[in-house]
């Protein structure tokens, strides 16, 4: 994993990963760069071991939230590790996407955020946020994957959206 100031739609931080093999000298990519989360500010990801599973702690607004790492058909997935208390209450939505669905969170100081997932695509408005004054701010990604699930938590300022059990990921604060 890498840090790197080039997100995918320009603005903002994030770590990028390869997947491939190590031959005990050299390693050998399979595929190009893959984003690990498509929020704004994820990044300086920490793995640690000595668990049966890999365990991630990354800057997102704080250290707060770890998560677990599995690699599957290529991609690295990632899941909420340990938070099942907080999570459980902050929970806004799982299941299945079939049609747009759309959220509005709300902070205790007024800011707003919208979230819209559909089959095809995810957009994020944070224009209602006090963390940006006045300014718009959309993501809208279009991916190369279609979405069949979506886990949403939204918590401290912060919104995760796992989707396809992790397989994508965007955490954005608010």
């Amino acid at each position: 994993m890498t840090l790197s100031g080039d997100h995918p739609d320009g603005q903002g931080w994030g770590m990028f990963y390869f997947t491939g093999a190590f031959d005990g000298s050299r390693f050998s990519s399979e595929k190009q760069r893959q984003w690990l989360d498509h929020g704004h500010d994820f990044y300086a990801g920490i793995t640690f071991e000595g668990t049966e599973e890999r365990i991630m702690l990354a800057w997102c607004g704080n250290w707060a939230y770890a998560r677990k790492l599995s690699l599957r058909a290529g991609r690295l997935c990632q899941t909420p590790y340990l938070l099942t208390q907080v999570l459980s209450q902050s929970m806004v939505f799982e299941g299945e996407i079939t049609l747009e669905q759309s959220w509005q969170l709300n902070k205790a100081d007024g800011s707003i955020l919208k979230l819209m997932i559909s089959p095809d695509k995810i957009t994020l408005d944070r224009t209602g946020s006090k963390l940006l004054s006045s300014t718009t701010e959309l993501l809208h990604l279009d991916y190369d994957l279609e979405i069949q699930t979506a886990a949403l938590y939204h918590h401290d300022g912060l919104v995760e959206v796992f989707l396809n059990e992790g397989a994508f990921v965007i955490s954005e604060s608010f």
